[in-house]
C-alpha cells in the first residue's frame, strides 16, 4: 500500500488534472477498439515528490 498526503492546494491541482484527463478520454469514440483502450496513467515519482497525470493506451487485448 502507498499512502500519499498532500496539502489542499496540491489536492485541488490533482483533482483538476484528473478531471481534465477524463474529459479528454471521454471525447474518444468508445465503440472502437482504440477508444476502449484509452486510459489514465497516474505516475508517482517518489524520488522527486511529484505526481503526474497522463493519457495512456492499454495494450491490445484479443477480446476487446
Amino acid at each position: 500500500m502507498l499512502n500519499i498526503e498532500i496539502n489542499f492546494e496540491e489536492a485541488l491541482k490533482l483533482h483538476l488534472a484528473i478531471g481534465e484527463c477524463i474529459r479528454k478520454l471521454n471525447s474518444y469514440n468508445r465503440s472502437t477498439r482504440a477508444g476502449k483502450r484509452t486510459a489514465l496513467n497516474l505516475a508517482i515519482h517518489l524520488s522527486k515528490g511529484r505526481v503526474t497525470i497522463n493519457e495512456a493506451r492499454l495494450p491490445s487485448s484479443p477480446h476487446i
